[in-house]
């Protein structure tokens, strides 16, 4: 009597490595396979190029349509719905994109589908969430370019056409950077977030969306279009941002740090030279596995380290555009008054009238006094008089990450704003 050879899965490390067996753990670190000759492995997930399940039985599944897999119910209530890896960066057919680039932990949801880890060459479609944790990935879309989900990310490809032309995403949270193919014809390509919707007249641009659910849209190449919730457009040109406030109004462009733009250029500069150092093969059971594990570990923190100095500097460009917000509060309270707003008062004469004939506020959102910054220390308003000309001008200034103020010294990372009230002609 002969039996049926059961389906292994297959776990295909980077360096060529393929080990066979059944899986029998899967999280955002470690995946265990159970092989016949080696017993039980765990391997780090970094120094996994993909994984390839075994089929489903279709004596277990039931019948299939049109050669697609069954979904099987999962565990955890939700229907386990497979996708395909393809043998190459390639969009097979029926599909609207791909994974590449994946590092540490990726994750893919079909609609009405469960969570399933995501792997090198995945196939998605339309309707398909994707989350990262700690990790990272590209995505090729039909037709239109690449998108790149940087860590604790999350969006939904929610529709493309099946020319490819058109395009929509939808930004959950945290970041998404796009390089737009504009191709020929009409490039109509979108990124929605809950207050505001960008599209594409350029190339490369991400969209950020806080735990605020603020949205920020900073273009490097081309230009972008944004909407905001009541039907303003506004156009942003390369190396300029704009953000959302609270009600979904978009604010006016403001200039990038030049250095933000390192999360998408130091990428492809990470991911190569982690290839390049664990591309040797591995030994199952061995001490190479370890010093490979422990290879990508330090190049993950490396990564980490880049990661952190480009969010640092990123709130601090936010924190940037706030303090010139103030600033420009503070300029329309005295045009409206024809009075400089008193040191005493401060923020306090933006949110409530303090008797001052012409006043038309609030100036800013903001009701709790004082008025801190993202690193919990209060935002000062003071007017200072000019030694020289002995004009008088009123600044803003809040003492940055490291909490002390240095009155702008060279060096230090104090946020300042200079509001010239001798430009405005109020008397004294």
């Amino acid at each position: 009597m002969l039996c049926a050879a059961i389906p292994a899965d297959e776990l295909h490390l980077i360096g060529g490595k393929i080990v066979t067996g059944q899986i029998t753990s899967d999280t955002p670190d470690f995946i265990k396979i159970q092989t016949d000759q080696y017993g039980e492995l765990s391997f780090p997930r970094n120094i996994v190029e993909k994984i390839v399940k075994a089929p489903v039985s279709t004596a277990t599944q039931g019948p299939t349509s049109g050669g697609s897999p069954t979904p099987v119910s999962s565990p955890s209530g939700g229907l386990k719905i497979m996708r395909p890896t393809a043998a190459s960066e390639e969009i097979l057919s029926g599909y609207d994109a791909v994974l590449f680039g994946v590092v540490k932990d990726v994750y893919v949801k079909p609609e009405g589908g469960d969570w399933m880890p995501g792997a090198e060459n995945m196939q998605l479609r339309i309707k398909d969430e994707l989350r990262t944790g700690q990790g990272k990935v590209k995505v090729t879309l039909r037709g239109r370019g690449e998108v790149r989900l940087p860590p604790n990310s999350h969006m939904i490809l929610l529709s493309i056409d099946p020319q490819g032309d058109k395009v929509t995403i939808e930004l959950k949270g945290g970041r998404i950077w796009n390089n737009i193919t504009p191709g020929g014809g009409v490039v109509n390509y979108t990124i929605k977030t809950p207050d505001l919707v960008a599209g594409v007249r350029g190339t490369l641009f991400k969209v950020s969306l806080d735990e605020g659910e603020r949205s920020r849209v900073a273009v490097f190449e081309g230009s972008v279009y944004v909407t905001d919730q009541l039907g303003k457009e506004i156009t942003i040109n390369p190396n300029l941002a704009v953000t959302s406030d609270k009600e979904g109004k978009i604010s006016q462009p403001l200039s990038v740090n030049p250095d933000e733009i390192k999360e998408w250029t130091e990428w492809d500069q990470w991911a190569l030279e982690v290839h390049q150092q664990i591309a040797s093969r591995f030994i199952v059971g061995g001490q190479q596995i370890d010093a490979m594990a422990k290879l990508a570990a330090e190049d993950g923190k490396k990564y980490d380290q880049i990661m952190n100095d480009a969010n640092r500097q990123i709130l601090y460009n936010k924190e940037a555009e706030r303090i010139e917000s103030y600033k420009n509060a503070f300029t329309q309270f005295a045009q409206d008054t024809g009075i400089l707003p008193p040191e005493q008062l401060g923020f306090a004469a933006l949110i409530e009238n303090p008797g001052v004939p012409g006043w038309k506020g609030p100036y800013i959102k903001d009701t709790t006094l004082p008025i801190l910054d993202r690193w919990a220390q209060p935002i000062k308003y003071v007017m200072k008089k000019s030694g020289t000309s002995g004009n008088e001008f009123g600044e803003i200034h809040s003492s940055g990450p490291d909490r002390i103020y240095q009155e702008g010294k060279p060096g230090s990372d104090d946020i300042r704003a200079i509001i010239p009230y001798y430009q405005l002609g109020i008397p004294k």
